[in-house]
């Protein structure tokens, strides 16, 4: 099967804009029930324009309905569906069982798409949506090359979506509940005020410690963007039919950038020329690593060691540890991940998980017993789940 390229539809504009850069399909949003309430979505009119624009030119449009729903939202949700249904959209992305069910009840026709928003993990999750209707899942962003191919070799007329390019949400499968807490605006409805993207101070009860990442600032819940541009090859080979770019709120120049790179990318191969296109946009530093390292742990949480953890080649990647402490210094050995402090407060730095931040400090130590000397500099990595 031929692998599709999948591209955000922020408006009618964009839609027909990533189509004439060579996207196969894109994801759109009506009004309501979608993820991005702040993208200028489309009119019922607009969606309708959109899917008969897209169907004249062999493409495909899939209708974003995936928000945590309430009880109130489905007052209008069973009509909404039918609209779709008369249409012609191509498939609906859901993530809610009960949107799912009343769907399968108003129009029990319209291809139904399974959200990343439903954190499916594992086979059995593509089993139980597609037992339920579903011909697609999109994964979480969570899993590995190795893990996507066991579930496809496990489920394998089920077809498979995974994100490769753009920005990612720093907590689990996007189930952030931090922007409703300090704004009440929900991003599982679509209204994320991105506070994970603000500067941060370290703050203890001894008082705020010096903090340090780049010159721009400390931004300790700040997710990397992923790019996975070159290696589509390998998730093919795992089983991905559909690579799906993330941005409906992005704007045409990166659009159009992003899509042109990997429309080539798929139909001739990856070069370091397109991998350098995708540097000509606005975006943070760049994963190639969606999945979180499986670094073992060290036998024994919390030891002193002189040695550093074994290096990690999750999602094909690996991580070099630092050279020694001049004078013999120590590794607090907490999860298995080291990278280069430095002296004189504590430094941030992202391993090579997005998902994943590994706060290192430096502080002259003094304890009794346990091999450390009074004054003596050592060093540890601290995991930071969200």
């Amino acid at each position: 099967m031929k692998c599709e390229l999948l591209a955000p539809a922020g408006d009618l504009g964009k839609l027909k804009l990533a189509l004439s850069y060579g996207a196969d399909a894109v994801y759109a949003g009506g009004r309501n029930f979608s993820l991005r309430a702040y993208a200028a979505n489309f009119s019922d009119e607009e969606l309708a324009e959109g899917i008969a624009y897209a169907h004249a030119r062999g493409k495909k449009v899939y209708v974003a309905v995936n928000i945590f729903a309430r009880n109130a939202d489905f007052d209008d949700m069973g009509s909404y569906f039918c609209k779709l249904r008369e249409m012609g959209a191509d498939a609906v992305l859901i993530s809610d069982p009960g949107v799912l069910r009343l769907l399968r009840k108003v129009a029990p026709a319209l291809p139904v798409h399974i959200s990343t928003q439903a954190n499916v993990l594992n086979a059995e999750a593509v089993k139980f949506w597609k037992e339920a209707g579903a011909s697609r899942v999109v994964l979480a962003r969570e899993l590995s090359a190795e893990e996507i191919a066991a579930i496809h070799a496990a489920v394998p007329e089920t077809e498979l979506e995974a994100f490769v390019h753009g920005a990612m949400c720093i907590s689990y499968s996007g189930r952030c509940y931090l922007s409703d807490y300090l704004t009440g605006r929900s991003s599982n409805r679509g209204e994320c005020s991105q506070p994970c993207r603000n500067p941060y101070l370290l703050r203890t009860a001894a008082g705020d410690l010096t903090a340090e990442e780049d010159a721009r600032g400390t931004y300790l819940l700040n997710s990397r963007d992923l790019n996975m541009s070159a290696r589509l090859a390998e998730l093919a080979e795992a089983g991905v039919v559909s690579f799906k770019i993330e941005g409906r709120m992005k704007g045409e120049f990166y659009l159009a950038t992003v899509v042109n790179a990997y429309r080539r990318i798929l139909d001739g191969g990856y070069t370091p020329a397109l991998g350098a296109e995708l540097e000509t946009i606005s975006h943070r530093a760049y994963t190639s690593s969606p999945a979180p390292n499986s670094c073992p742990p060290p036998s024994k949480a919390g030891s002193l060691s002189n040695s550093c953890p074994p290096s990690s080649k999750a999602g094909g990647l690996s991580n070099s540890c630092p050279p020694p402490f001049k004078g013999g210094g120590k590794y607090i050995l907490l999860g298995g991940s080291c990278s280069v402090p430095f002296k004189g407060g504590v430094r941030f730095s992202c391993s090579s998980s997005p998902l994943r931040l590994v706060l290192l400090v430096t502080l002259p130590l003094a304890t009794r017993g346990g091999g450390v000397g009074e004054g003596e500099v050592f060093r540890f990595a601290l995991h930071i789940f969200p």
